[in-house]
């Protein structure tokens, strides 16, 4: 996956996150940074919700079957984990504390939401 477009599935993802923030009365502000090391903080009535994204560094090889995560954004509310993200190079998941994965979208945001 090249760079434009794994940034490209990151911005639709925290879009999607941001979607989900504003609809709870808060507000994200996001810092975005070119070596994908972003960060974002929202106040929400529950308390402070945190956003950072990684790159692995990582890639799948031609012939690779396993999948290989190329980025990872983590979503915490005063330190504890709420979700993570995970951008392969095919699709892209959410990780739910406990070891659960979801395919990302409005419905695993909204899951991520309900444990709080």
């Amino acid at each position: 996956m090249t760079d434009r477009e794994l940034e490209s599935r990151m911005d639709e993802a925290i879009q999607l996150i941001r979607e989900a923030i504003e609809a709870r009365s808060g507000l994200l502000d996001m810092e975005k940074r070119p070596d994908f090391r972003w960060a974002g903080l929202a106040r929400l009535p529950w308390g402070k919700l945190t956003l950072s994204t990684q790159r692995t560094g990582k890639h799948a090889g031609p012939g690779d079957t396993k999948l290989v995560v190329e980025a990872t954004v983590d979503l915490s509310v005063e330190g504890r984990l709420l979700a993570r993200i995970l951008f392969y190079s095919t699709k892209t998941e959410m990780e739910l504390p406990g070891g659960v994965h979801r395919p990302f979208g409005h419905a695993g945001i909204t899951r991520a939401f309900e444990a709080l």
